[in-house]
């Protein structure tokens, strides 16, 4: 699957199409389901050797220096999306996460452990599915169109508050915030109702 993907990715970059194909085909993914689909089978099948692999926290570690390296070499490009983007970015990022989520099963310690179990972090992770299901509905930088709700919000704020206008951080943290109230909203009305369903009729 990892060899697939890339090479998938590899093709579609070198034979000149827009860095938007390879970030939304479902082929352009393997690599990530591959080392999930891995992991998955080695907790299954092989758990002595899955402690063995993920009880080591150094390859976290690696794993986010290597996603860092790509990114610092991406940057290296005259072009923003380049071979570092659309080909290498999706291994390196996969191979980071499969590290931190192996490790993750086992069970972190100290300022990892205290990060992960604060209720902040454990409310964002109940509503994690909202949030990824709507973060495109709120606002997407290249779909978008000038009329969409939140658009209007945010110049209407910025015509309140001159301050922000353009601020790109303000800017961030109106969609991660608009982004956590409809997932809120999207759990406690939908998702959380389906839930106690199930435990009803089991």
């Amino acid at each position: 699957m990892l060899a697939i993907s890339i090479l998938f990715r590899l093709y579609f970059f070198l034979s000149g199409y827009s860095w938007i194909v390879n970030y939304v085909s479902m082929p352009a993914c393997l690599d990530s389901f591959g080392l999930g689909a891995f992991m998955a089978w080695l907790l299954l099948f092989r758990p002595d050797q899955y402690r063995k692999l993920f009880a080591n926290g150094y390859w976290v570690i690696l794993g986010l220096l290597l996603w860092a390296g790509v990114i610092y070499w991406s940057k290296t490009f005259a072009e923003p999306k380049n071979i570092a983007t659309d080909v290498w970015e999706r291994l390196a990022g996969s191979v980071f996460c499969f590290f931190l989520i192996g490790k993750g099963v086992l069970g972190y310690g100290g300022l990892m452990k205290a990060f992960l179990e604060n209720g902040v972090v454990l409310f964002l992770g109940k509503i994690s599915y909202g949030l990824y299901a709507y973060h495109n509905l709120v606002y997407n930088h290249f779909h978008s169109p000038p009329n969409h709700p939140t658009l209007r919000l945010l110049r209407k704020i910025e015509q309140l508050v001159p301050a922000v206008a353009h601020n790109l951080l303000f800017e961030s943290l109106l969609f991660f915030s608009l982004t956590v109230i409809v997932a809120t909203l999207s759990w406690y009305l939908m998702e959380k109702p389906i839930n106690d369903l199930k435990d009803k009729l089991t």
